[in-house]
């Protein structure tokens, strides 16, 4: 019925759930007088649009990312979200310009292939694993897609200067991502990191022009030579010479994901993906792309890939107050935590898997030997996490990330040596033998979606599951079906139109 109402095969094969887009990101609200969003510094406004301006997208001005106000503008919509620049394109439409010609370099950033590892990692046949390929970012990680967001942001709301030099505590590729972006803009910059940094990673940061400090690891979080205290002490004593990225506060951080990652996985997996694994360090990754796939669809699950020794298992897992965490001591970089983060917002995690070293660096060398892609070790913990998740639930979509390149740990995760020296080698736990620690507060059960040619039934639950199945009248009310379909009939003229114009 929906087809021959609407005559739009496109529309028809958009599950309802996709129109059910969240405010801060919906251009279809916008088209209807509906809102958009600006960035400033660490602030997210949102200013109601009047029906009468339901064109506003339209405007040339906007089509470059800039209000009048010059403040940075989100463009809008599921898959056309990209925060690469000021002008915030679709990352589909950057993918394809690259085929047509030349490109800045700033619109490399996002856009990542999803690539199927199921079949080497799936313990499970009727269990999907998708990974996204985020070492093919310019600066080498999923970091360029925050430190362009943060800066551009910074530099739109005027807390970054011509002049002033940006100063950033990282564990490794945020440094890269960062010099890059100033690079780029033309800032000077000072990266901070710890000995525990792979001399791969620190020759990269150096390698843009700036300058790089290496403090002492496994210093105590309140520890003023701590890396992170270094930069707040930098920025405290010179406010106006120092901006800071401050990437474990600034919220700016998770909303990247929010407005990028999280569109890109909705989209690239046609919204069927039922769950999402990520580590954590400054908890951006986890946080704002977990908050965008449970804006579309609630039920969508996302579990926390922790390394032994870090904080946030405990914090999470047994609810150990911040000052009776005790800190470990772990080899895979770039993931793990000796303090809780604020960017983490812990409401977003259904559950959590406590992987180790050995087996993060094990399930890297197989990624390599197996499947030819080289990776690096937060993405062999993620990997690890997902191939577990994959032996507790019936059916599913599991998406990870694949953080940085193998290329950055030649000197470690693929050094014999190295790994002998550390005692990982032959170390390595197996999968199936590992488990995902859920809330006892949520629903772990999964996405159960309706049986239909467009959509297959990829339900996730527990094994064993006795509870009994809704009918189709309690998941599908008539009134709310026929509800949707008058929605979509209305909709229709209005998007053909926009489409129309978007291609002319």
């Amino acid at each position: 019925m929906v087809n021959r109402s609407l005559g739009l095969a496109w529309l028809f094969l958009t599950p309802i759930s996709a129109f059910a887009i969240p405010p801060t990101f919906s251009k279809a609200a916008s088209l209807f007088g509906g809102k958009k969003t600006r960035i400033q510094s660490n602030v997210v406004q949102t200013e109601e649009l009047p029906s009468d301006r339901m064109n506003l997208d339209m405007d040339d001005s906007l089509l470059n990312g800039a209000d009048n106000d010059n403040t940075f503008v989100v463009d809008e919509e599921i898959d056309l979200l990209h925060a690469s620049s000021k002008a915030t394109k679709s990352w589909k439409t950057i993918r394809r310009s690259i085929t047509a010609g030349p490109i800045q370099s700033n619109n490399l950033i996002g856009g990542t292939p999803l690539i199927d590892l199921s079949n080497i990692l799936s313990l499970n046949e009727n269990v999907k694993i998708y990974a996204k390929c985020e070492y093919m970012n310019p600066s080498g990680s999923i970091k360029d897609r925050i430190a362009s967001f943060i800066l551009q942001a910074a530099i739109d709301s005027g807390e970054l200067k011509p002049g002033m030099t940006v100063v950033a505590a990282t564990s490794g590729n945020t440094g890269s991502a960062i010099a890059a972006a100033c690079a780029i803009r033309g800032y000077d910059y000072i990266v901070i990191t710890n000995k525990k940094c792979s001399i791969e990673k620190i020759d990269s940061m150096k390698a843009y022009g700036g300058t790089v400090i290496i403090s002492k690891s496994g210093l105590p979080a309140d520890h003023p030579e701590h890396y992170q205290n270094i930069e707040d002490t930098m920025v405290a004593k010179n406010p106006e010479k120092y901006f800071g990225v401050n990437q474990y506060e600034n919220h700016n951080n998770a909303l990247a994901y929010e407005a990028t990652l999280g569109p890109e996985i909705y989209a690239q997996t046609k919204g069927l993906v039922t769950h999402f694994v990520a580590g954590s360090s400054t908890g951006g990754t986890l946080t704002g792309t977990s908050r965008y796939l449970k804006s579309i669809n609630p039920e969508i699950k996302s579990v926390l890939a922790d390394p032994r020794g870090s904080v946030l298992w405990d914090a999470f897992v047994n609810k150990v107050p911040k000052d009776e965490l005790i800190v470990g001591s772990w080899e895979t970089e770039g993931v793990g935590k000796d303090s809780i983060p604020g960017v983490l917002d812990w409401d977003v995690v259904d559950g959590a898997q406590r992987g180790d070293d050995a087996s993060s660096f094990f399930t890297c060398r197989k990624i390599a030997s197996e499947l030819g892609v080289l990776v690096g070790g937060s993405s062999g913990l993620n990997l690890h996490a997902a191939s577990v998740l994959s032996g507790e639930i019936d059916n599913g979509v599991i998406v990870t990330v694949l953080p940085d390149s193998g290329v950055k740990y030649l000197s470690k995760i693929f050094n014999d040596e190295w790994m002998k020296d550390k005692g990982l080698m032959g170390a390595e736990s197996k999968p199936e033998n590992d488990s995902i620690y859920w809330r006892p507060d949520r629903d772990t059960f999964g996405v159960k979606l309706k049986d239909t040619s467009s959509f297959p039934n990829i339900s996730s639950s527990i094994p064993n599951d006795e509870r009994i199945a809704a009918s189709t009248e309690e998941m599908n009310p008539k009134e709310q079906t026929e509800s949707e379909l008058h929605f979509l009939e209305d909709a229709a003229a209005t998007m053909v139109d926009y489409y129309r114009q978007s291609i002319e």
